[in-house]
């Protein structure tokens, strides 16, 4: 009995961790998203403000066993905040082509194996994604990303 006692006092400290490190990375972009606000200000002071299309929708992704954590009026402001910096990044775009001149050549276009290789060696091995994130130092969602960039690149 004391056994189950010791473990579940382990589960409960590591969902205390676990609440505590969520409530720190939610902090942390929370930051992310003020100083990314306050920039957008001052591009948008700089520059002349003209109204753009959005070029797609923005889609909510929420990863399996994710819990969400904000709320949908946070969410709202979230996706407001997420518009206003894709119709800023349009327009400096426009901006750096427009001031661009014509004969610009294209840059070389990196291949994403190239950017990865300890990665992709590691899949090409048949080991696990949780073992490469685990190797590379990366989130299991950036490597099921870039293994599906890596496909998508190859087809096209």
């Amino acid at each position: 009995m004391t056994e189950i006692e010791k473990e579940n006092e382990e589960i409960i400290d590591l969902v205390s961790q676990i609440k505590q490190e969520s409530t720190a990375k939610q902090l942390a972009l929370q930051e992310q998203v003020s100083e990314m606000r306050q920039r957008l200000m001052e591009l948008e002071q700089k520059t002349s403000i003209v109204p753009v299309q959005p070029v797609y929708q923005p889609v909510p992704v929420i990863p399996a066993g994710i819990e969400m954590v904000a709320a949908p009026a946070e969410m709202k402001v979230f996706n407001q905040q997420g518009e206003a910096l894709r119709q800023s990044a349009a327009r400096m775009m426009q901006e750096q082509v427009a001031a661009s001149p014509v004969e610009a050549e294209e840059p070389p276009t990196e291949k994403i194996q190239d950017r990865y290789p300890e990665l992709f060696k590691l899949h090409e091995s048949g080991k696990s994604v949780d073992t490469i994130a685990k190797a590379v130092g990366l989130q299991r969602g950036e490597i099921l990303l870039i293994l599906q960039l890596a496909k998508q690149e190859e087809q096209s």
